[in-house]
């Protein structure tokens, strides 16, 4: 298993395909906390995870930290900041500003199976015939409490906030607890059928904002703390 405390990495690559994991790459258990994963990348075709990626062996927990600005730059390569062939938490954590490569999911995380708790996940990018979830990607379950997921955009035809799973079978789809906030409008997602989830106007959520293709995301910078965070107003 891998543990990683208190620490940053950045400016990383890995060159060629399948070369998972531009930051960091774990093939068991992995724990992230309190540090920082920024402006790391995978160069070549079918590599997830610009930031993170781990497979089958165990979860993946990521407490505390940041994943700013990575990307899974080649053709069909998913998960910009995060690739988990596995379940994975994320808990008080900025995610922001990652990219998938063309054709590939989830700008900011693809993952089987993933809980997001006091997070927030903005201004990540898709893009590419077939490319969906801008922000987050899971292919059987998604539970949210407490977390923001907005001004992401899937620049084709693809959802740009999150790929709902679809409950069939083993699948539970998507669950949300506490207060929640998914896209600007119902365009961006359709929250009107999910307790628990609303939609809200960026600019009446971030203290500051910017453009990201078609959608307007908050900005990741150090507010204190010792990892980069999206500053919010008062009451989101």
């Amino acid at each position: 298993s891998l543990r990683v405390q208190d620490s940053v990495f950045r400016g990383i690559a890995t060159v060629g395909a399948e070369g998972e994991g531009g930051g960091v790459y774990a093939a068991g258990a992995a724990r992230i906390d309190r540090s920082e994963i920024s402006g790391n990348a995978t160069v070549g075709q079918d590599a997830g995870g610009g930031g993170i990626a781990t497979f089958r062996n165990g979860p993946l927990t990521v407490v505390d930290s940041a994943i700013v600005d990575n990307a899974a730059s080649g053709s069909a390569s998913s998960g910009g900041g995060i690739y988990a062939l596995t379940d994975v938490t994320i808990f008080g954590s900025t995610l922001a500003g990652n990219s998938a490569g063309s054709g590939g999911d989830g700008g900011g995380v693809w993952a089987f199976e993933m809980d997001v708790i006091s997070s927030t996940v903005t201004g990540h990018r898709t893009s590419g015939a077939h490319a969906d979830g801008g922000g987050l990607y899971a292919g059987q379950s998604m539970r949210l409490q407490d977390s923001i997921v907005l001004g992401n955009d899937a620049t084709t035809a693809g959802t740009d906030e999150i790929r709902e799973p679809v409950a069939v079978g083993l699948t539970t789809g998507l669950s949300a607890d506490g207060t929640n906030i998914v896209g600007a409008d119902a365009a961006a997602f359709d929250a009107s059928g999910h307790a628990g989830i609303r939609n809200a106007d960026p600019a009446a959520v971030f203290a500051a904002t910017e453009a990201n293709g078609a959608a307007t995301a908050g900005v990741a910078a150090a507010n204190g703390g010792g990892v980069s965070t999206v500053a919010l107003r008062d009451a989101p």
